[in-house]
């Protein structure tokens, strides 16, 4: 009788190959159909443009957010959008959704942030030189605009029956608002 008498032997595992769930996904099928992988993909070209032109701003000391700023407008459609398929590619319609939402939530914990670091003593210490820079801001562009519509109303370019005040109102608001 030998040391490996069959019934000390345990049988070996035959390999069963499982047919794929269908809601599995291969390796090899294209990332471009699941939406978190486009998502992913996404955030990571944002993350890494902006980075590295927040990097190369702060060598000639500009902030950080002046890169992101820029990082927006290259992976836009003013610069990178006028490569034929790149934003049909990167920035699908139907993932413009979840991105837009990530994007708000973000903007809202970013402004939560600033909130907390707010510092209510640099208000008050700073309002003196803050508020004739905030007033001459807005008043200045509304007369520009009033003085304009002035001269807009005298060459009839009001419709009839508008009154003078509502017109020049309208118009220096508007004025405001495009400056």
């Amino acid at each position: 009788m030998s040391f490996f008498h069959d019934g000390f032997r345990q049988p070996r595992p035959v390999p069963v190959l499982l047919p794929m769930r269908p809601d599995r996904r291969s390796i090899f099928e294209d990332p471009r159909q699941d939406l978190l992988s486009i998502f992913l993909l996404q955030v990571f070209a944002t993350l890494i443009i902006c980075k590295i032109l927040a990097k190369i701003l702060s060598f000639i000391h500009q902030p950080a957010v002046i890169g992101q700023i820029l990082g927006g407008i290259v992976l836009g459609p003013s610069v990178l959008g006028f490569i034929p398929g790149f934003s049909s590619f990167l920035f699908a319609e139907h993932t413009l959704d979840s991105l837009q939402l990530i994007a708000s939530l973000g903007l809202i914990f970013f402004m939560f942030y600033l909130g907390l670091k707010l510092d209510l003593n640099e208000i008050r210490e700073g309002w003196r030189h803050t508020l004739p820079i905030a007033a001459t801001s807005i008043i200045v562009p509304v007369s520009v605009g009033c003085a304009t519509s002035l001269w807009l109303y005298q060459m009839q370019m009001a419709t009839t029956g508008t009154s003078k005040a509502a017109f020049i109102l309208f118009v220096g608001r508007k004025y405001y608002f495009y400056m």
